[in-house]
């Protein structure tokens, strides 16, 4: 996932877009233009913008999800929390980008459907192997 959020984050190319206004700015800095100050490519890429933070937030979400699970639960199946809603909502911020769909795919169906275990119950889990593997040896 940190893949796919720092692809996204390069796509928002801000950077660019600030030297092309600074450059439109310098060339169009006349009486005649105060109307419209304002470079016509910004309001794309406002919207390319806003649609990657929406996207961000969405895959931080899917981070947390991951991360933690169902925080509240005791038992370690119950804290499996299917990750379908947060796939969804990421689809829909990103509209038909090929890159996420491709990583959206590559996702195990049985975690997109059941959801996976969170950090620290697979932590706690390879503790007990590693302590009852290191007994028997």
């Amino acid at each position: 996932l940190d893949g796919m959020e720092v692809a996204l984050a390069n796509r928002s190319k801000m950077v660019i877009a600030n030297k092309r206004e600074k450059h439109w700015l310098k060339q169009n800095a006349h009486p005649k233009h105060f109307g419209s100050l304002r470079p016509p490519y910004l309001n794309v890429m406002d919207s390319l913008n806003r649609r990657t933070k929406h996207c961000w937030l969405a895959c931080q979400n899917l981070v947390n999800s991951v991360v933690n699970g169902r925080c509240e639960e005791d038992d370690i199946e119950l804290r499996r929390l299917p990750l379908a809603t947060q796939l969804s909502v990421i689809k829909e911020s990103s509209g038909n980008d090929v890159f996420v769909q491709a990583m959206i795919s590559a996702l195990p169906n049985e975690s997109i459907a059941e959801g996976t275990y969170t950090d620290a119950d697979l932590k706690r889990r390879f503790s007990k192997v590693f302590r009852a593997n290191f007994l028997f040896i």
